[in-house]
């Protein structure tokens, strides 16, 4: 695990942003995994001084738009739930129209989550998840860039099937 705000300090300093920017925008197979999810999108407030004050976000890969913000204790009737977010719980989207990504595994799927925030829903998001409130559970971008808010290393079968689709799409990519 780590933080938004950390990850994307280090990866500037590091001279990573601009790198995995190009990659990604030139069809480079990419994998964010939980926080790799999160950093994929324009800003951030996990580890940032002031987590609820936007100004002070921290700006991610700007991969997708939208900010990674808290997950909600409460859902919207009141009922509390426990965040962080930890354990099995299954992924839904639209069979009619499955990415790579998901070949084989079903809507319902069940993957293992431990987070504590959660990326904003976009035209990108191709899979919910629902815990205090529905969010995206799978992001992608074009047909080669893709992040899971789950742990397919975590989520046996279903994970490793997911992470078989992953290296299918690396072997079959331009080779950019």
């Amino acid at each position: 695990m780590g933080a938004f705000a950390d990850a994307a300090s280090t990866m500037h300093r590091m001279g990573q942003t601009a790198a995995l920017r190009e990659r990604i925008a030139a069809g480079v197979p990419f994998l964010g995994i939980c926080l790799g999810l999160h950093l994929m999108f324009e800003e951030g407030t996990e580890g940032t001084d002031f987590e609820d004050d936007e100004a002070d976000n921290a700006h991610g890969l700007s991969v997708l738009p939208g900010v990674v913000g808290a997950l909600p204790r409460t859902d919207e009737q009141g009922i509390s739930y426990k965040v962080p977010h930890v354990g099995w719980n299954s992924i839904e989207y639209d069979d009619a129209e499955p990415k790579a990504l998901l070949a084989g595994i079903p809507s319902g799927e069940h993957f293992y989550f431990t987070h504590s925030f959660i990326a904003p829903d976009t035209p990108c998001t191709v899979a919910t998840t629902t815990h205090s409130v529905s969010f995206p559970s799978v992001v992608a971008y074009r047909e080669t860039a893709f992040g899971v808010q789950f742990h397919p290393e975590k989520s046996s079968d279903a994970g490793m099937a997911l992470l078989r689709n992953f290296v299918s799409i690396v072997q079959h990519s331009k080779g950019v």
